[in-house]
């Protein structure tokens, strides 16, 4: 539970960080009693002339550095609690805890689920198509996977082990790959006539299917 002495802080990580763990420095404002008033915001209690140490405010506030250990696998609005009493530059009678919330920032590429993480990976045409053999990005480098032929909108392919290590336990989730067929938007003249030729075999094929179930 905190006191009057402790302070809750909001700490953004990125997803990396949560994932594996790190070390976060920050500072810290804390506010302690000006030793020159004592309290008052005046010089003496003899004369009302604001005190030129805190002008006014009766309270020094200061920035400290503190040293925050994230764990590896933390999850949004995960908290923990810091000891700062050992640490350089901070007195007891200040702050003595800090109560760290997680708040883990938006990423670009990857999104998360529990401890899997989701990647959207678009496909031309042909790809989707005729399949083919892609680098796919991780948490942690680039992985090939081999697109079969004929995959479809939708499909997701399972990368084990590759997702966010579970907290306080052994193990990783798993990264997903969700697959997204892009329809180009232009064309060349030549691709054009490329696919206006596929469309006309396609017809013909899809006809001919019919016709021999027949």
């Amino acid at each position: 539970m905190l006191n009057e002495h402790d302070i809750r802080y909001v700490l953004s990580l990125s997803l990396e960080e949560a994932a594996f763990g790190c070390e976060k420095i920050t500072k810290i404002k804390t506010g302690e009693v000006c030793s020159s008033c004592e309290g008052s915001g005046r010089s003496s209690t003899l004369d009302s002339t604001i005190c030129p140490k805190c002008h006014g405010i009766g309270q020094i506030y200061q920035s400290y550095p503190i040293s925050v250990h994230i764990p590896a696998g933390v999850k949004d609005g995960y908290q923990l609690h810091v000891n700062t009493k050992d640490q350089a530059g901070l007195r007891g009678e200040v702050l003595e805890e800090l109560d760290v919330i997680v708040s883990i920032r938006a990423h670009k590429v990857f999104q998360r689920s529990d401890d899997d993480v989701i990647y959207e990976m678009p496909l031309n045409f042909a790809q989707a198509a005729l399949g083919a053999e892609l680098m796919v990005p991780t948490l942690k480098g680039s992985v090939k996977l081999r697109i079969p032929p004929g995959t479809q909108t939708g499909r997701l392919f399972r990368l084990k082990g590759k997702g966010i290590p579970h907290l306080d336990r052994r193990g990783k989730g798993d990264q997903l790959v969700k697959i997204r067929v892009v329809t180009p938007t232009s064309l060349g003249e030549h691709q054009r006539w490329l696919l206006e030729r596929l469309a006309k075999s396609l017809s013909q094929a899809e006809l001919g299917e019919r016709k021999s179930r027949r």
